[in-house]
């Protein structure tokens, strides 16, 4: 009787093994797709601009040879986005200079209401809550021009302030924070 339990144990972990590794060459293969852009990009950016070019060239009707190394690798793409062509560094300062305000002005904002939200106990605190969180079903093209209006009047049109200050009062940040509140014991709060 041992016999035929062990026979039918190992065909279960043979099959169990094989299943593993079918599901491991699936993966791989997925992350091989998704990952083969990125790659491309990154073979294509030591490039120069005319083996580029070259090999994307569709003119004559016929595909090029997709070629993922260099004929002759180079550092010229990062020369010219970066020393040639200054709108470059511009835009990534601009993104810079408004992303750590939002960043830093959310997370100030949102923990504070969250907090009042979790812990601190008033009338009707849960309905308050589900009507700020129900103002993130508001589609943004709806809220661009009444935006742009308060923006106008406060003379912070073309500023830098009217892309960061509508960006810090976003409801979703106080939605994750609440939750992870919640979490917390009220005796932490003594």
């Amino acid at each position: 009787a041992l016999k035929g339990n062990t026979a039918i144990l190992e065909r279960f972990v043979m099959k169990d093994t094989v299943m593993k590794i079918l599901k491991y060459i699936l993966l791989i293969a997925v992350t091989v797709l998704f990952l083969f852009p990125v790659i491309y990009m990154l073979a294509c950016s030591f490039m120069t601009g005319s083996q580029v070019s070259e090999m994307l060239n569709f003119s004559d009707g016929k595909y090029k040879e997709l070629n993922m190394i260099p004929n002759m690798a180079t550092l010229e793409q990062f020369y010219q986005t970066l020393f040639r062509k200054p709108e470059y560094l511009l835009k990534f300062w601009n993104s810079v200079v408004c992303t750590f305000p939002t960043v830093i002005g959310q997370v100030a904002v949102s923990s504070l209401a969250a907090f009042a939200f979790a812990k601190l106990k008033f009338p009707k605190a849960d309905l308050l809550l589900k009507v700020f969180l129900a103002t993130m079903m508001i589609p943004t093209q709806v809220t661009i021009i009444p935006l742009f209006v308060v923006m106008n009047k406060m003379s912070l049109i073309n500023s830098y302030a009217s892309v960061i200050l509508p960006s810090i009062f976003r409801p979703f940040a106080v939605f994750l924070l609440v939750q992870q509140m919640r979490t917390i014991p009220n005796d932490y709060l003594d």
